[in-house]
């Protein structure tokens, strides 16, 4: 029973709180003044804005979330589709022969080629631990930059907001009571309408201030927002720059991943070359001394270059397959 009357009074509130909506309703029809008399387009505008920017400001900390957890996918994504190339190349690298043990044919690896794929994996050890040196400090400023994406102010940001929520609140409620207070007065004593007059000024005071701290609020926003986004471009190029120093170093040897001898042969020479001007670069040559450090040089070079092709001979003379002679691959 006493569940039927609790069900009964709830059925009756809402019931009345109906029917007093559509009573004032045709009262603010009748009157002419349901669009007009609490309508304030300016208001509504500024409000609106301000509704945008919060809007804007969370979805900002959404999508940086979601962006850091993308890129540390894309980074992992790459590093696998990288080693999975990188190993199909190591099992292509070296001479193929026979193994009677195994009954199989398997690679045989020059010490020149054992070389080659050390330095090739020091080279991408290096390179990933670039990488996660410039990822971790761009994640950083991400997080920094998630903690307040529209303002580099974020406390005195968060008061702004709260002052124009709380505005919005009385506004609210001053534009409910001056609604009702035009239903109260229709057709009543000047009493009521002396009330219906004050609620008015009420009113219009606190749109007056409604508008204040909604301005005051998107000044702030404006003035630091370019800071932040300047603050974002700067952080991303310094990500991007260090990224593209981390693969410098392994982009030097993609030559030398050919597995014929002449190109691979090319490329190593190239990059030696390379190297020997960085490090002439980085010594001091007095006057003096020119000459004589060129004839050392050239000995150097000369001595460099017959012990390479000893390499290369390593890696591509006696050791290399001839498919085409078959002198060691018997398929008998």
């Amino acid at each position: 029973m006493e569940v039927d009357e609790a069900s009964s009074s709830k059925g009756y509130k809402k019931k009345f709180a109906g029917t007093y909506q559509k009573a004032k309703q045709r009262v603010l029809n009748k009157l002419g003044k349901r669009t007009t008399l609490t309508r304030r387009p300016k208001i509504d505008s500024l409000s609106k804005e301000f509704d945008v920017v919060i809007e804007t400001k969370e979805s900002l900390e959404k999508r940086v979330s979601t962006f850091q957890h993308k890129l540390n996918g894309v980074v992992a994504c790459g590093r696998d589709l990288r080693d999975t190339y990188l190993q199909l190349w190591k099992n292509q690298v070296g001479s193929l022969v026979w193994n009677n043990e195994e009954e199989s044919y398997e690679r045989n690896k020059s010490p020149s080629e054992t070389r080659l794929i050390a330095d090739l994996e020091r080279a991408i050890y290096e390179q990933d631990r670039m990488v996660d040196d410039a990822m971790e400090h761009f994640h950083a400023k991400l997080t920094h930059l998630s903690e307040s994406p529209i303002s580099l102010d974020g406390q005195r940001e968060a008061e702004l907001a709260d002052n124009v929520k709380h505005a919005k609140k009385l506004y609210k409620e001053c534009r409910t009571n001056y609604s009702d207070s035009v239903i109260d007065s229709h057709g009543a004593s000047s009493s009521a309408r002396s009330k219906e007059a004050l609620a008015k000024q009420k009113y219009d005071s606190q749109a007056e201030v409604f508008a204040q701290e909604i301005a005051a609020f998107l000044e702030h926003f404006r003035s630091q927002l370019p800071d932040r986004l300047i603050e974002f471009f700067e952080a991303q190029d310094k990500m991007i720059t260090a990224v593209a120093n981390a693969h410098a170093a392994s982009m030097s040897m993609l030559g030398s991943l050919k597995l014929d001898k002449k190109s691979a042969k090319a490329s190593q020479r190239k990059r030696e070359e390379y190297e020997n001007e960085e490090e002439y670069k980085e010594q001091p040559s007095p006057s003096n001394k020119i000459g004589l450090q060129s004839r050392e040089n050239e000995k150097k070079v000369s001595s460099s270059s017959d012990k390479k092709q000893d390499d290369w001979d390593l890696i591509y003379g006696v050791e290399e397959v001839d498919l085409n002679k078959g002198n060691m691959i018997d398929l008998q």
